[in-house]
């Protein structure tokens, strides 16, 4: 897996630069304004992997000066057991002297100050959430000279007894062999892409033409055809007395294999188009509007990607430039949707995008928000853009997305560009109000607070989730839900007539509540769920109706037996939650209905607001639980009713 990327005077990127691409997950989004750098980074690594022509930085291009000055460094994440025995001793070299330099308490050169902070920062996620006993760290790339070249990484630890430095070209060409890479660029054509003579299409299969035609026509047969070629040859020139058809002394008098394979191939395969079918009609994909163009693209990588064999599409890295381009605002949902798929198919997939409603749909995985920093205080004639500082990265964690940017924003000032969270919002409430109208399979959401109830709701309305075409976005907040809804319940309602799926909108019910008056319609419904104390009942009501409290969150509507079983499978040891274990369950339902005092609901609390814990403890609960044989807790009944009615 691709982690991060350091780059010198390739297109954008005039200084050395580190570029963090992944912290979990194997799905990274790419966003940022026009002429930032975003397409460079997915090119610089088809330079990498295929060999591609370089773009140089122009000032390279001017000064003429190239050796050593360009080069290319990924940095990947391998596991173990994947680097035969032959090559685990000098990748656990690299990887020593990748981990020790994130862990220096002084940068090994001034001049890489930036870079290694960067790259520490990344590591200590990396840590978080990997288990780094299992795998290497590898930096490892190439200069313009193609040479082998790890940047900052060059240092004693890589060196031999004799302090030499380590031939690491068999590294270099293991990764190389590796690793697949697929780039899709925003301006390719499907009908260039979808040959199937083209190498990106052929990876996607699994399998190479020529690799086909090889069974089709073994090396016996060639020779055949040789022999006979050359029989009617001499035939010939038997008869010219004077005269023959000869070659010239330095070319070869045979076809060879590969001379035959191409000739069928472009017979053969050249002559064959793409086409799509609409109704009983097939069209050619050249045919095709502009946006339905932009979708064969993915639908064709995403079927053949999700049919090939799992031990073929292990190692596919897929890297695709605006995947939205072209398309009405309607039919991003389901194209992001198709990369998250694709994700689960292959070893990791990298997209460029100005559609942010991705942030709330990718359920695990990464953004790269690129920007640049604030010029205050320089002068901004003289301020070049193409300074080490000119770029700024942050990751943020799509698990939980909206909380990291609110984070990210105070810590920083507000340097973090405050258009990721309004973009968002802005492109998330026009798809919802696109696809609910939609003609044909419309949607319906249901919007929810976090990234854990998510994962509740996705196990428990699956029937529902799957049937309906659900799809359920964690927003990051009651304040969040308010707005949306604001914003829906306006659009929706100008479009009412042509409205045919639903948006239902859930917020739990916290110490500080967040009030509003709603209209519910039937295709919009807004509410909030709250524990009625007199029946010990969870209740669905509108967020400024009665009861107000409890506070009440996901954690409380539970079924009760499966809770208990994650504490005591992943919890028993800790302190906040000795309480619970030996709660009396009885005939309870939920987790709100256990006995307990107000002291043991405050250590709950505690538990759960520790960072991570509550995503965490969702990940294991839905492994535990079985909808099949336990009780359903009543709410996401309630929850599966709503969507049941029309």
């Amino acid at each position: 897996m691709l982690i991060s990327l350091i780059i010198r005077q390739f297109k954008t990127f005039k200084n050395q630069t580190f570029i963090p691409l992944i912290d979990n997950g194997n799905l990274t989004g790419i966003v940022g304004l026009n002429g930032i750098g975003k397409s460079s980074i997915l090119e610089s690594l088809d330079c990498f992997f295929n060999d591609k022509p370089w773009n140089l930085h122009i000032s390279s291009k001017k000064s003429g000066s190239k050796e050593n000055s360009a080069y290319i460094v990924p940095i990947f994440l391998i596991e173990r057991d994947e680097v035969p025995a032959a090559l685990q001793g000098i990748f656990e070299k690299i990887n020593n002297a990748a981990s020790d330099i994130a862990k220096l308490s002084k940068e090994i050169n001034p001049s890489h100050k930036n870079l290694l902070d960067s790259y520490k920062n990344q590591f200590i996620q990396i840590e978080r959430n990997f288990d780094l006993n299992d795998f290497f760290i590898v930096p490892i790339g190439t200069n313009f000279e193609k040479e082998v070249y790890t940047s900052f990484f060059t240092y004693e630890k890589l060196m031999d007894a004799d302090g030499k430095s380590i031939d690491l070209s068999p590294v270099f060409d293991f990764i190389k062999n590796k690793y697949q890479y697929i780039y899709i660029p925003k301006d390719i054509t499907p009908e260039q892409y979808s040959q199937l003579e083209n190498n990106e299409i052929q990876k996607l299969m699994g399998l190479t033409l020529e690799g086909q035609l090889a069974e089709i026509v073994p090396s016996q047969q060639v020779s055949d055809i040789n022999s006979k070629l050359n029989n009617v040859i001499n035939q010939v020139s038997s008869k010219l007395e004077d005269y023959e058809y000869r070659t010239p002394h330095n070319k070869q008098q045979n076809l060879k294999k590969n001379d035959i394979y191409k000739l069928i191939i472009k017979a053969f395969f050249s002559i064959r188009i793409l086409h799509k079918k609409f109704e009983s009609t097939w069209l050619p994909i050249n045919q095709l509007s502009t946006g339905e163009k932009a979708k064969s693209l993915l639908d064709l990588s995403e079927k053949l990607i999700t049919h090939q064999e799992p031990a073929l599409s292990k190692d596919l890295i897929i890297a695709i430039d605006e995947p939205e381009a072209s398309l009405h605002i309607s039919a991003c949902f389901s194209q992001f949707e198709k990369i998250e798929l694709m994700s689960k198919h292959c070893r990791q997939v990298l997209f460029c995008t100005h559609w942010y409603g991705f942030l709330s749909l990718v359920n695990d995985g990464t953004a790269t928000v690129i920007s640049r920093p604030p010029v205050s205080g320089k002068n901004h004639k003289n301020y070049d853009a193409t300074a080490d500082d000119a770029h700024k990265f942050d990751l943020i964690d799509l698990r939980y997305h909206r909380e990291q940017i609110k984070q990210k924003s105070h810590s920083t000032n507000g340097t973090l560009p405050y258009d990721i969270k309004l973009k968002g919002i802005n492109d998330l409430i026009q798809s919802i109000a696109s696809s609910v109208s939609l003609e044909s399979n419309p949607y319906s959401w249901l919007i929810c607070e976090g990234s854990t109830e998510r994962l509740y709701f996705q196990k428990y309305l699956i029937d529902h989730y799957k049937k309906n075409n659900i799809k359920i976005i964690p927003v990051g907040g009651a304040n969040e839900i308010r707005k949306i809804y604001q914003h829906l319940s306006i659009i929706l309602d100008d479009m009412k007539s042509n409205v045919k799926g639903k948006v239902v909108l859930l917020s739990d019910t916290d110490d500080q509540l967040v009030k509003y008056s709603v209209s519910d319609s039937t295709f919009l419904l807004c509410k909030r769920f709250v524990m009625d104390e007199s029946n010990k009942k969870i209740i669905l009501t509108n967020p400024e109706s009665n009861p107000t409290s409890p506070s009440t969150c996901i954690e409380d509507i539970l079924n009760v037996n499966t809770y208990l079983k994650v504490i005591d499978k992943h919890y028993k040891n800790e302190p906040l939650l000795a309480d619970i274990l030996s709660s009396k369950i009885d005939d309870k339902e939920v987790c709100f209905s256990l006995d307990l005092k107000k002291s043991e609901v405050q250590k709950i609390k505690q538990f759960f607001s520790e960072p991570g814990i509550k995503y965490e403890f969702a990940k294991h609960y839905i492994q535990a639980c079985d909808p099949d044989s336990e009780n359903i807790p009543s709410l996401f009944k309630e929850i599966n009713n709503l969507f049941s009615k029309r």
